[in-house]
C-alpha cells in the first residue's frame, strides 16, 4: 500500500511539474500573499494543438498505408511479404493513433471537473495564505 501511495504521490508531482513547464498553472508572491492561477484558455489551446496533431498524424499515415497496400498487391514474392510487414506496421500504428485520439476526446473537462478545480485552487490559495500567517506570527 505504502508503494501505491508513493508512486501516486510521484506521478502528481511529475503531473504538475509538466503543467507548470507548459505554462497551464502558476505560482505568484506579491505584498498579499501566495496565488496559484490556472491559465484555462492556454491548456485548453495546448489539447487543442494535440488534437491537430494527432489528426494530422494519423491523415498522414492513412495516405502512407494507401500507398502501401497499392504497392503490396502489386508486388512480387519476397518484396510483397516484406510490404506487407510495412503494412500491418503501420495499421497498428494508426489504431494508436485512433486510442490517442479518444482519449483525449474521453478527458475533456465537464463543468463539475471546472467547479471541483476551482474548489481545489481556493484551498490551496487558503492553505498558502494560512501558512504564511503561521510563519509571520513565529
Amino acid at each position: 500500500m505504502k508503494k501505491v501511495i508513493i508512486g501516486v504521490v510521484v506521478l502528481a508531482l511529475i503531473g504538475g511539474g509538466v503543467a507548470y513547464y507548459q505554462g497551464w498553472f502558476g505560482v505568484k508572491k506579491d505584498e498579499t500573499g501566495i496565488h496559484v492561477n490556472f491559465d484555462r484558455a492556454k491548456f485548453n489551446s495546448d489539447k487543442a494543438k494535440a488534437k491537430e496533431y494527432v489528426v494530422d498524424k494519423k491523415k498522414k499515415l492513412a495516405d502512407k498505408l494507401a500507398d502501401m497496400k497499392k504497392k503490396a498487391a502489386e508486388a512480387k514474392d519476397d518484396e510483397k511479404t516484406k510490404l506487407q510487414k510495412q503494412v500491418d506496421a503501420l495499421s497498428q500504428e494508426i489504431e494508436e493513433l485512433n486510442k490517442h485520439e479518444q482519449d483525449l476526446s474521453d478527458k475533456e473537462l465537464n463543468e463539475d471537473d471546472k467547479a471541483k478545480l476551482e474548489e481545489l485552487q481556493k484551498k490551496i490559495s487558503d492553505l498558502l495564505e494560512k501558512a504564511k500567517k503561521d510563519t509571520e506570527s513565529k
